[in-house]
């Protein structure tokens, strides 16, 4: 008899780990990747899909591929392989505890069109949230996660907003966060390098706290193209850039917790060459090589403390028009006026 209720002991285990498998590997994976799809059918605005979800109900492994949001060959945002991996200690913690958490080959294509909307906002219709009377801020949902990695990400950006449109292009980057955690004063350690086809590579280390959002550490800039960015500039200052390359490094601290804190420490940056036009082509400053270092930025208080500034055979080209202005001026001033006359213009 004994003999016998063990075995029906051990055939009861076995039936249950059976229908445990069968439910983690193959119940659940169908019916959440359903789900996932269905919702995504509901709130896209665009064609939306996630191809395969993969569960392991041992090891708690949780695996998603081929997402992506977007007409097909146009996707908008997208991943190839999401994996993560929760702990059991996340049932006794009150914390939702991962080991890993990893996205592989994300895709971002980010556009600001004339109008100033985002792509990104109109992917999805959300139903409209119904007004809740105020309450006290409540604290995030306690999560822990040991090991973040983006691998080979892609960020395409756009804007078209400035008179000529501004783009550029990272197809690779690769960001790591350590011990990252939504419980006050959890610090993570964080790096993120990021490189371009057309040159310009960026460098990000520190740390990174959520709750507060605090952070610091150091970020550098490598042969940085001012081509890029230089309609932003255009779009204030009638100058025309012809070539420029900027490398810039600094150390830093932020701090979100009341007003928006932030100290630039041990500023470097070099310009190399650069040369700027008038917008009928005319030159006005040609430079060898500028440096700047030894210098400290304070946002909050409003300062900037210069250490050094050296310079490389500077050239610059000035000249006196009949009414006696020097052509800078002109350039300078002419520039602010353009929005009042626009203004003026609405009123009458």
């Amino acid at each position: 008899h004994m003999l016998k209720g063990l075995i029906r002991a051990i055939g009861a285990v076995l039936t249950a780990i059976a229908i445990y498998s069968v439910l983690g590997f193959f119940i659940l994976p169908g019916i959440g990747l359903r789900v996932i799809n269905q919702q995504l059918a509901n709130y896209a605005t665009v064609p939306a899909k996630l191809d395969r979800l993969e569960f392991n109900p041992f090891s708690l492994e949780l695996t998603l591929w081929g997402f992506r949001v977007g007409e097909p060959g146009k996707e908008q945002i997208g991943f190839e392989r999401l994996y993560t991996n929760v702990q059991v200690d996340s049932l006794w913690t009150k914390a939702l505890h991962l080991t890993d958490l990893q996205l592989d080959k994300p895709k971002t294509e980010l556009l600001f069109n004339k109008d100033g909307s985002l792509n990104l906002v109109q992917l999805f219709k959300l139903p409209a949230s119904e007004p809740t009377p105020e309450q006290p801020e409540s604290k995030p949902f306690p999560v822990r996660i040991d090991n973040i990695k983006l691998a080979d990400g892609y960020l395409h950006f756009t804007d078209m907003r400035p008179s000529e449109p501004i783009e550029f292009l990272y197809d690779s980057m690769n960001l790591e966060l350590k011990n990252l955690s939504t419980l006050p004063k959890d610090n993570a350690d964080m790096t993120l390098v990021a490189m371009g086809p057309a040159g310009g590579r960026i460098d990000w280390s520190g740390t990174l706290s959520l709750v507060p959002i605090a952070s610091e550490g150091k970020l550098k800039v490598t042969d940085g193209q001012m081509k890029v960015w230089w309609p932003y500039v255009r779009h204030a200052l009638p100058l025309a850039l012809e070539d420029g390359v900027l490398n810039f490094s600094t150390d830093y601290t932020l701090n979100l917790a009341k007003d928006t804190e932030m100290v630039l420490s041990n500023v470097s940056a070099s310009l190399a060459p650069f040369k700027i036009n008038a917008p009928d082509g005319r030159p006005l400053v040609r430079l060898e090589r500028l440096n700047v270092s030894d210098t400290t930025v304070d946002l909050a208080k409003q300062r900037v403390v210069v250490g050094k500034i050296q310079s490389n055979n500077l050239e610059t080209w000035a000249s006196r028009e009949k009414d006696g202005q020097l052509d800078w001026q002109k350039l300078l001033a002419s520039q602010p006026s353009k929005p009042a006359r626009k203004a003026d213009e609405t009123v009458a």
